[in-house]
């Protein structure tokens, strides 16, 4: 009975340590197109978050700072080291002089806004 009582508490405690030893990561965030932007041509507009942890993320494609609707968002994974990572995309036609972007908000930390670089 008393071997029962210390194998419950060791593992207690390594869960315990487990846990508290995960380290928080900022995502790294990626926004591009599936195709080169040609404007006034359909694209895909996608947004890439990985290697974060903790798993609490929120993600929106926006344009010209408004969010844009009906967005495609994928399932949230993990990688060996348990950072996760996670996408959204839309099909989209690109307007020139429209700024299009991802924010992020990790963590429930102030949000982060990701600009589509055009060339």
């Amino acid at each position: 009975m008393r071997s029962s009582a210390f194998l419950c508490c060791a593992v207690a405690v390594l869960l315990a340590v487990t846990l508290t030893g995960a380290v928080k990561k900022a995502p790294t965030v990626n926004v591009y197109t599936r195709n080169p932007v040609e404007f006034g041509k359909s694209n895909e507009l996608i947004c890439h978050c990985s290697g974060f942890h903790p798993p609490r993320l929120t993600m929106s494609l926006k344009e010209d700072n408004k969010k844009i609707e009906d967005c495609k968002q994928s399932d949230l994974s993990f990688e060996q080291d348990w950072t996760y990572h996670i996408m959204v995309h839309t099909e989209f036609v690109p307007k020139e002089g429209v700024v299009y972007a991802c924010e992020v908000t990790h963590d429930e930390e102030k949000p982060h806004l990701h600009k589509l670089e055009i060339f």
